[in-house]
């Protein structure tokens, strides 16, 4: 009797993980809401009457991709948001640069591209400062997006405590339900 037990719990244990896997993975528009009244710390969307879309990149800056998506935005009079990995801005500071003349937002995308969840305080706000540095002045809000988007409620707290707005999105170009227009642009 008590194995039968054991595979129940099994059963109920793995169909959680299934579904908080397909959440995270699939990110369904009707979770959406609840994920943001459960990460109220997050900004995940900004609510506006105004026909806009947000652009942003992640893990750059690349130097075979960004000048390419650069180029695209200036033909198209488009701008966007540039999360930036400090030790990638330090080694091509050209295309920070350019991120930044072309007038596109620059944010902390931390200094290594990889979890930040085996880091302890001090070496998180470490990483913070020092994309903070490789990058160099930021427009106002300063936003941090954590990579892979996944942080500890901690170290939002800590990247709040800096200035720091915590992003993270709502569409995303992986997204298998290709999102109805109403809530790419509403």
């Amino acid at each position: 009797m008590a194995w039968k037990q054991g595979r129940v719990v099994l059963l109920l244990v793995s169909a959680s993980v299934a579904i908080c896997f397909a959440v995270f993975w699939i990110e369904p528009l009707a979770a959406l809401n609840v994920i943001e009244r459960l990460t109220p710390n997050v900004t995940y969307r900004v609510r506006t009457n105004l026909p806009l879309v947000a652009l942003s990149f992640d893990d750059g800056p690349n130097p075979a991709f960004t000048p390419q998506v650069l180029d695209i935005l200036r033909r198209h009079e488009a701008k966007a948001t540039f999360f930036l990995i400090g030790e990638r801005a330090l080694q091509h500071a050209d295309l920070v640069a350019r991120i930044k003349a072309d007038g596109h937002e620059v944010g902390n995308h931390y200094y290594k591209n990889g979890s930040t969840l085996l880091h302890g305080d001090a070496r998180f706000v470490c990483y913070l400062e020092q994309t903070e540095k490789a990058v160099g002045p930021m427009q106002e809000p300063n936003l941090f997006r954590a990579p892979g988007g996944i942080a500890w409620p901690r170290q939002l707290r800590l990247a709040q405590a800096r200035g720091y707005t915590c992003v993270l999105g709502s569409a995303y170009p992986h997204d298998p339900m290709h999102p109805p227009v109403h809530h790419v642009v509403g």
